[in-house]
């Protein structure tokens, strides 16, 4: 993997490091699958179901490694669990419990179909991190979409946040580019999105090789 080209100013912490090691370890067959129509011909699907429990895969992976179990004492890591009084549901949510508000680490949605509207999820991550969840942090976890395009339709529809709220939601985003063989990796905070400080980009590469 490449060196960074820039280090976050906001601090991340280790679970959100873990889930963004997670995504990393989404082998390159998973952002795209080859299907066969009526006529016997191949079209592309992505299926964003598979690329989440590749996630959870290597997600409890690492919360199961003797390193780690103490800190993921009592913790749980959820798939489309329901949660708080909209009842809303995460794609990825690590917590105590869908029963209780204690211990509210991460909110998390995920998107791989590169022409996907990101409002309704956007909504979800900022009302996650309100007072009435209280989640510590939100991720919105975005594959094949170009980081330009993510990037826009989060500056569209994240307004009026105050900074606090901003700086605790992440964009954790994967192109894959099946031509040059490598998938690049970006993540950056909702605050620099919306602030317009790139200085704050941390991008990485992974060569199809590597995995």
């Amino acid at each position: 993997m490449a060196s960074p080209s820039a280090s976050s100013k906001h601090f991340m912490n280790q679970y959100l490091i873990d889930l963004e090691e997670s995504l990393h370890s989404v082998e390159p067959d998973n952002y795209f699958w080859t299907a066969i129509n009526v006529n016997d011909q191949e079209y592309s699907q992505r299926a964003e179901n598979n690329f989440a429990s590749e996630i959870k895969f290597h997600f409890r992976t690492l919360m199961k490694s003797a390193e780690n179990k103490t800190r993921y004492h009592k913790l749980k890591f959820h798939f489309d669990v329901l949660k708080g009084r909209k009842q809303i549901q995460p794609d990825f949510v690590l917590h105590e419990s869908p029963f209780n508000q204690n211990q509210q680490v991460f909110y998390s949605e995920l998107k791989i179909d590169p022409n996907c509207s990101l409002k309704d999820d956007l909504g979800k991550l900022i009302y996650s991190v309100s007072y009435d969840l209280n989640f510590e942090n939100a991720v919105m976890i975005i594959a094949n979409k170009t980081l330009a395009s993510a990037i826009n339709q989060i500056r569209k529809h994240v307004v009026n946040q105050n900074d606090d709220t901003l700086r605790k939601i992440y964009l954790f985003h994967a192109l894959s580019d099946e031509n040059e063989k490598v998938i690049t990796y970006h993540r950056i905070s909702f605050f620099d999105i919306i602030k317009e400080n790139p200085i704050s980009l941390l991008c990485t590469q992974k060569s199809f090789d590597d995995f």
